[in-house]
């Protein structure tokens, strides 16, 4: 049974799974040999992605799915042991928060400012240097620690859409009560 380590997201150069590819492949034979690396998402990068992976000698331990749906992204985080987000920029970031769900830790670019919400997090580490070496440090960092993915998923249920729609109506209120009072 190999560890999964899944990299979500349109394959390409935004959001660098080249560069995870690489960081994945500077990994001690021994942690590489336990591991598979999963690009999952639609390829817009022409295949020059895949191309890493070959020239780097790791085609073999790494998967990619191609476009999938939700419920298959779910299925996948279910059975990962490190969700991994290299972006270059990244809007919100949707993946670290199905990896919550999921149970499962995001390592991520701290260079990123989507990820300030998720400063503090136990299921949040983050990587200094958009590097490959710099992340396959810390990807071995992360393998290396124990999780407790029911405390992981606790902290993604604060970003479930009830929780979103209790947050927004609170802020509803407060308007509509300041007005009232104002």
């Amino acid at each position: 049974n190999a560890r999964i380590m899944t990299c979500i997201g349109s394959v390409g150069e935004r959001k660098n799974q080249a560069m995870v590819i690489e960081a994945f492949a500077r990994l001690c034979k021994e942690t590489r040999a336990a591991c598979r690396l999963m690009i999952v998402g639609r390829d817009v990068s022409g295949g020059r992605v895949e191309e890493v992976a070959h020239r780097l000698g790791v085609s073999d331990e790494v998967i990619f799915t191609g476009n999938v749906s939700s419920q298959e992204v779910a299925r996948i985080l279910s059975a990962a042991t490190l969700n991994v987000v290299a972006s270059k920029s990244e809007g919100f970031g949707l993946s670290v928060i199905e990896a919550m769900r999921a149970g499962v830790p995001s390592l991520v670019y701290e260079g990123i400012d989507a990820f300030v919400d998720f400063e503090g997090l136990r299921s949040v580490r983050s990587f200094a240097t958009l590097s490959p070496q710099c992340l396959s440090e810390a990807m071995s960092a992360c393998l290396a620690e124990s999780y407790d993915a029911s405390a992981i998923g606790r902290e993604g249920q604060r970003y479930g859409l009830t929780a979103i729609i209790d947050a927004y109506l609170a802020v509803l209120e407060r308007a509509r009560t300041g007005v009232e009072n104002g």
